[in-house]
């Protein structure tokens, strides 16, 4: 995985609004899953099958946050994120469980 992130951080009158600003990108090369699929939510096997997969992975996205203390402790809070995230590449393989 490589992953590269740069943010921010504002303190204003005197620390009671706080702005914080991250925007990030990753990207997984060779990303590996395996998972166990019960045989009742199989048409072929009632012992289940292993699922594996490989795949590329690349996301990119930012994450916004605005703190005000107006009278502290007390005070909103706003959060949110962003993210865009796709496969470059995906292969999946069944193992059926003996």
């Amino acid at each position: 995985m490589t992953n590269s992130e740069l943010g921010l951080k504002f303190f204003w009158f005197d620390n009671s609004l706080r702005v914080n600003a991250a925007v990030f990108a990753y990207k997984y090369d060779n990303l590996q899953k395996l998972e166990f699929i019960e045989g009742e939510c199989l048409a072929s096997s009632s012992t289940g099958a292993c699922r594996f997969e490989t795949s590329d992975l690349e996301g990119h996205g930012m994450e916004p946050s605005v703190n005000g203390l107006p009278i502290p402790p007390i005070g909103p809070i706003f959060n949110t994120g962003l993210l865009d995230s796709e496969y470059t590449c995906r292969q999946a393989v069944f193992i059926e469980s003996l």
